[in-house]
């Protein structure tokens, strides 16, 4: 789930830790309230990381999750009002800086009717706890110990080749691509060729290294790389291509606007279009192959697709067709993302046998094999603490997405609890979406993911966050930013975080769908990124109903100031309002009534 429930357990019993217990409870007029809230919260805990793991399977312990989590949402509301009536005292402010324990309702004063009252609703959510609480019982939960964070804290695919390339069978495929790519073909001016296989098996790789050839670079005027998904919109795709081929879209929006541009920067060239993760044969048939026509003798379209009737329904002239990666390939994959030097590479050696079992177990999927690399990066070269990830019961998990393996489950599993909402955050985006680490770590940050120790700051513990995502190839890298600053989700991540976030987080991007889902679930998150000619009053007048939505984000949409501003009023619970190309100039009126609200 979004909020993962063992995180915001942790968080608060954080925040109560730091109140001044006998200040408070003189001021709430509840004596122990604070401690009894502390106190269950503390029982709770130890069972979570198995209820959590159960719920995919367990209706019933799904249901009592979501009743946990509903409370710990009011939980963390009430102790953010205490926060924000201490900081309106600049007396209370500056007291918080000199003492370690924050005397949050200091600030209120005399406010002796606001005190009682989040007094009550405390002393009404314990009871409310408490019941939850007891109910555990019926579900035989594990008892899990304290675990420390480890301290090794819209996939947009590129052109630029990875590193990842193990044994000799991808350089092969790649000659045999590049030759097939630039001999001569008389058939027709523009000739399709696909790349088909399986989710993480290796296609964009692939791709990548053929577009990156010297002989394909030098024989082709043109080379334009577009990533298309399953959400593709079909005016991204042809600005795209525009860019790539070294044009510009003047600003154009609509398809009619772009495809003479597209038609006009082609005709006469001899061009290379690679079309990154195919979904549907639309793409080619309707969109495309009348504006790639005017392309010069030997202009070639490379595909990479899951599904190879799309490849032949494109009347691709050659279709590639993916293998697994052999055994001894997988471990020399699994080799270079755990052991750096020679001595960690003979270290490695001597633990071979477990770790060839684990290879095995990721069924040739390199995704899956660099992903499991990330797990065992943080446990040493140590026998022991691999057989612990060879035995996980994570690899068996059932009830997981389509085409979604139980070694990226593992993967997902064996974070920090923190790590996991931030690493589920970036479900709220498209496929093929580049994250920006300073807004994705600010979009953390508000919502209360990101726990700063010692004298760290929250960016600064947030950007550790960020990077041991990528360490973990969780997320990818954007090779086009300096020093991981962009940044990219693998479909297949994004399909397990998606369906780990579906009780509560909701991304639109067919407003005339996603009204629909808005009205049917009790959301937290809604994100809407769509094209600005869809009308998006109807997600709108939804989200208006959805009072306990924390996280905004509008993006790419046609809404205005007054459109927002007069849902705002009801979004009272808001941390984080996002809005992004869209025709908003200013700040809405109401926004300074958002008492929670921190970007």
């Amino acid at each position: 789930m979004a909020m993962v429930v063992e995180a915001f357990v942790s968080g608060l019993l954080n925040a109560l830790g730091d109140l001044a217990m006998e200040e408070a409870d003189a001021l709430l007029g509840v004596p122990g309230e604070i401690q009894r809230l502390q106190r269950t919260l503390r029982t709770i805990r130890h069972v979570l990381r198995d209820a959590e793991r159960r719920r995919i399977e367990d209706e019933a312990i799904d249901d009592w999750l979501r009743e946990l989590k509903d409370a710990m949402y009011d939980a963390d509301d009430i102790l953010d009002e205490c926060r924000v009536q201490a900081e309106k005292k600049p007396t209370a402010r500056a007291g918080a800086r000199k003492r370690r324990r924050f005397s949050w309702f200091s600030g209120f004063g005399r406010q002796v009717e606001l005190t009682h009252e989040i007094g009550v609703r405390i002393r009404d959510l314990n009871r409310r706890l408490e019941e939850i609480s007891a109910r555990r019982t019926a579900f035989d939960l594990r008892v899990y110990s304290d675990r420390k964070p480890t301290s090794r804290v819209s996939r947009k695919t590129s052109p630029v080749l990875e590193s990842d390339i193990v044994g000799t069978g991808m350089e092969e495929d790649a000659r045999d691509l590049v030759e097939l790519l630039t001999k001569e073909d008389t058939r027709s001016n523009v000739l399709a060729l696909a790349v088909v296989g399986i989710g993480g098996i290796g296609k964009t790789t692939l791709a990548q290294k053929v577009f990156h050839d010297d002989r394909t670079k030098a024989s082709f005027r043109r080379s334009m790389w577009v990533c298309v998904s399953q959400e593709f919109v079909e005016s991204d795709v042809l600005r795209d291509i525009i860019a790539g081929a070294g044009g510009s879209d003047g600003g154009a929006r609509s398809r009619a606007l772009l495809e003479p541009v597209v038609e006009s920067l082609l005709r006469g060239n001899k061009f290379l279009l690679v079309l990154d993760d195919v979904w549907s044969e639309y793409i080619w048939e309707d969109l495309l192959r009348n504006p790639l026509q005017g392309g010069a003798a030997g202009s070639r379209v490379l595909v990479t697709t899951r599904n190879e009737g799309i490849a032949r329904r494109m009347k691709a002239v050659h279709i590639h067709r993916m293998k697994l990666l052999p055994l001894h390939d997988g471990w020399s994959l699994l080799c270079k993302k755990v052991a750096h030097g020679d001595d960690e590479e003979r270290d490695a050696r001597s633990i071979a046998d477990i770790g060839l079992k684990i290879v095995e177990k990721c069924d040739g999927l390199p995704l899956a094999i660099k992903t499991i690399g990330g797990v065992l990066c943080t446990k040493g070269l140590s026998r022991r603490a691999w057989e612990q990830v060879l035995r996980s019961a994570a690899w068996s998990q059932t009830g997981l997405p389509e085409g979604v393996k139980g070694a990226l489950y593992l993967s997902y599993e064996d974070l920090p609890s923190q790590l996991k909402q931030c690493f589920l955050y970036c479900a709220m985006f498209p496929e093929d979406y580049i994250h920006l680490r300073q807004y994705l770590i600010q979009f953390w940050i508000a919502e209360g993911f990101v726990q700063a120790a010692g004298d760290l700051t929250p960016e600064a513990a947030g950007e550790e966050y960020y990077r041991e995502l990528i360490r973990r190839s969780l997320l990818q890298p954007h090779p086009m930013y300096h020093d991981q600053f962009g940044c990219t989700m693998h479909d297949l991540l994004r399909s397990l975080a998606h369906f780990l976030t579906r009780d509560e987080s909701l991304f639109v991007k067919d407003v005339q769908q996603g009204w629909k889902s808005a009205a049917s679930a009790k959301l937290r998150r809604v994100s809407v990124i769509a094209p600005g000619t869809q009308r998006i009053q109807p997600i709108l007048d939804a989200i208006k109903k959805q009072e306990s939505v924390r996280t905004l984000l509008l993006e790419r949409t046609s809404v205005s100031e007054t459109d927002v501003d007069d849902h705002l009023r009801k979004l009272t619970r808001l941390r984080v309002l996002h809005l992004a190309d869209t025709r908003i100039l200013g700040l809405p009126q109401h926004i300074g009534e958002l008492i929670h609200l921190s970007i």
